[in-house]
């Protein structure tokens, strides 16, 4: 929550932040997790958008892309 709040900071009024990211099957994410030597913390489009709600982010809207994208922009 940190980083997006400091990313909401230094925008300016009315700048947009966007995260796309490659979506994945939650069924079989704990396996593809264990394919990287880094850890790392998956996220749905809906946690995403929590996250810059509770920044205080306004305007939040989510897609899903074509094939396996995830797109959630937020208006400071």
């Amino acid at each position: 929550l940190a980083a997006v709040c400091e990313i909401r900071r230094v925008l300016r009024s009315g700048g947009r932040f966007v995260v796309m990211a490659e979506a994945c099957n939650h069924d079989t994410w704990a396996e593809d997790r264990e394919k990287f030597s880094t850890p790392f913390v998956v996220y749905t489009a809906d946690e995403i958008a929590d996250l810059m709600k509770k920044a205080g982010f306004n305007e939040i809207q989510s897609e899903r892309g074509e094939g396996e994208n995830i797109c959630v922009i937020g208006v400071k």
